[in-house]
């Protein structure tokens, strides 16, 4: 059995609950679109740098990744983990967590590396979702915890909040008019 390690991960937006609004005054209307995609300030996030930075990819090493609120420093979320490797060097994560404290997860994240020109290796978690009946597969630095299970961004069709606010003030300024084009 490895030695047991710890490794607090920022939380980059909280799952908060939905404010009401308050009919008239300035910005009153849609406060957010319904029909916007999720994003990834609103997930968990696992990032192998993370693991690597804190030495923690070897072969039976386990420990808990916590998620800390940024304004309290309370437990937003936490998922243990265990490191594999297989005989021919394949690397992955085992996690496990409950979810909505109902039922426990088990899930595996495959690590892949790769040589640079420069010689230094990098390090990937391969997404391990399933789409259209075929594993992604996909290599990425980030997996996000979108309901239940931990995958790419692009399989939990997750965007980033700044491509949903980007140009906002402009868009605001033409509807008021004093935006020439």
């Amino acid at each position: 059995m490895g030695d047991r390690l710890c490794v607090s991960l920022p939380v980059y937006g909280a799952i908060l609950a939905k404010k009401r609004c308050i009919m008239g005054g300035l910005g009153s209307g849609i406060w957010k679109r319904t029909n916007s995609k999720a994003t990834v300030q609103d997930c968990h996030c696992l990032d192998i740098r993370d693991f690597v930075r804190g030495g923690f990819l070897i072969n039976g090493r386990s420990g808990t990744a916590r998620w800390l609120h940024p304004m309290s420093d309370k437990l937003h979320g936490s998922v243990g983990f265990q490191v594999y490797r297989d005989s021919s060097g394949r690397c992955g994560l085992q996690l496990s967590f409950r979810f909505r404290d109902s039922y426990d997860i088990f899930q595996f994240i495959p690590i892949e590396r790769n040589r640079q020109s420069d010689g230094r290796t990098t390090r990937w978690f391969t997404c391990p979702l399933i789409r259209d009946g075929v594993v992604c597969g996909r290599r990425a630095r980030k997996l996000y915890a979108k309901c239940s299970l931990f995958g790419c961004r692009h399989c939990h069709a997750l965007t980033y909040q700044s491509c949903q606010e980007a140009h906002k003030d402009e868009r605001l300024m033409k509807s008021l008019g004093s935006l020439t084009w």
